[in-house]
């Protein structure tokens, strides 16, 4: 009886060890779960935290009527263009009835087209082009076109049109402005005007306008006539206008 006891007992006790250890390894795996769901838990948080926000950029209603409010307020900007001799500091006069009259009439009769000195071109028009100046001995564009000619010689109406200024630049010697009937303004440069000639005056295409005279700013190229011819308010090539024009 005495040893069947212990025995017992010894069993009672290794039962309970084993019941232990198996009640440790529960909780032990549990707080390890725990413990990755919280690790889990944390990683989520930081990564969403980090994601860029999505913000929408359709603009809304009101701001599409601020936008175009402010479109049909504020004035446009035009870009700065190039100066060029025919460039006017002061505005063209207005065309009066009597001038309205005699360029209906003479676009009724049909407009014709005439060399302001003659064919012979003497330095053509460059456009933005710069180009070698005798005068000046550097590069610089050349906005117009240079009709040889001599001293004197009578300077001609490229087409029918009005005067519109008479005046002289210290550099291209005298200048007379024609608003032609086709829309175009003819520069005349190194020109005397004619005594006759008047402000308002309405010219048909051939008339003598003035003699040839001097050009200060182009005086190493020789005795010519400087034609500078716009449209729109952009500088043409005149060589080709009276090309395509068949002038005479």
């Amino acid at each position: 009886m005495d040893k069947k006891e212990p025995e017992l007992e010894n069993k009672n006790k290794g039962g309970a060890r084993r019941k232990n250890n198996r009640g440790f390894y529960v909780i032990f795996s549990l707080c390890m779960l725990a413990m990755i769901g919280a690790v889990w838990s944390a990683y989520s948080s930081v990564s969403d935290y980090m994601q860029p926000s999505v913000v929408a950029t359709e603009p809304s209603a009101g701001d599409e009527e601020r936008i175009q409010t402010q479109a049909a307020t504020e004035p446009a900007t035009e870009p700065e263009t190039a100066r060029v001799a025919n460039q006017i500091e002061e505005p063209l006069p207005p065309t009066t009835d009597a001038e309205a009259e005699a360029a209906t009439d003479a676009e009724e009769d049909g407009d014709s087209y005439f060399y302001p000195t003659g064919k012979d071109v003497l330095k053509a028009y460059s456009g933005s082009t710069p180009v070698k100046s005798a005068t000046f001995g550097d590069f610089r564009t050349h906005s117009g076109t240079d009709y040889k000619s001599e001293k004197g010689a009578s300077v001609h109406m490229i087409t029918s049109g009005t005067i519109k200024q008479i005046k002289t630049d210290e550099l291209m010697g005298g200048m007379i402005i024609a608003e032609n009937n086709d829309g175009t303004v003819a520069t005349y440069c190194g020109v005397k005007a004619d005594e006759g000639l008047k402000i308002g005056s309405h010219m048909s295409a051939g008339d003598v306008i003035g003699t040839v005279d001097e050009i200060s700013g182009e005086k190493k190229d020789g005795i010519h006539l400087h034609l500078e011819l716009t449209q729109n308010g952009k500088p043409i090539n005149p060589e080709e206008y009276l090309s395509e024009h068949s002038a005479s």
